[in-house]
């Protein structure tokens, strides 16, 4: 049997340490508390009132816990609800690349954040500097040419005098919207 040179990579590399955790979340704690529970010494065991200790905190680890979730969705619903409020409004957001400008279109939660969309493209309401109220379109403005009776055209008129019928006008104009 031939064998070949050896080398090394048969050997764990150096960079496989572990990063230590730096907070401990409520299962952590309740792992910790077991196993003290398993580890006591049967002859000496911790005094009911540490286990008690640590069981309030326990409750208060937890309680702490569902607190945070809860103002999590909290401030979550009230960014929507900000978005919801920007639909169809012109905005200004600052990018890494500049200033876009547009309509807002929609808004979504992405990522449990809540972005919202202008040109397809979603951005972060902390991205947002400036929001203004959409011009309206502008109406057609119709012109058109009205004679304008002076006052004695009025009194020919009223004695029966037949108006000038090749439809010409004194060249006042009116301007009336839609």
């Amino acid at each position: 049997m031939k064998v070949g040179a050896s080398d090394d990579s048969y050997y764990l590399p150096a960079e496989t340490t572990r990063e230590p955790v730096k907070t401990l979340d409520k299962d952590a704690f309740l792992q910790l508390f077991v196993a003290q529970l398993k580890n006591q010494d049967p002859m000496s065991p911790q005094d009911t009132g540490a286990f008690m200790t640590q069981l309030a905190q326990f409750s208060m680890v937890e309680q702490l816990t569902r607190l945070n979730e809860g103002m999590m969705q909290l401030r979550r619903t009230q960014e929507l609800e900000e978005a919801a409020v920007l639909l169809g409004k012109q905005v200004k957001v600052q990018t890494g690349d500049g200033v876009v400008e547009g309509i807002v279109e929609k808004a979504a939660v992405i990522d449990d954040e809540v972005r919202i969309f202008i040109n397809g493209c979603g951005y972060g309401l902390d991205q947002l500097i400036e929001v203004a109220e959409v011009a309206e379109a502008a109406e057609v403005v119709e012109v058109s040419e009205v004679s304008e009776v002076s006052g004695s055209e009025a009194n020919d008129s009223e004695s029966g005098s037949e108006p000038d019928p090749a439809g010409e006008s004194s060249g006042a104009t009116t301007v009336t919207g839609r």
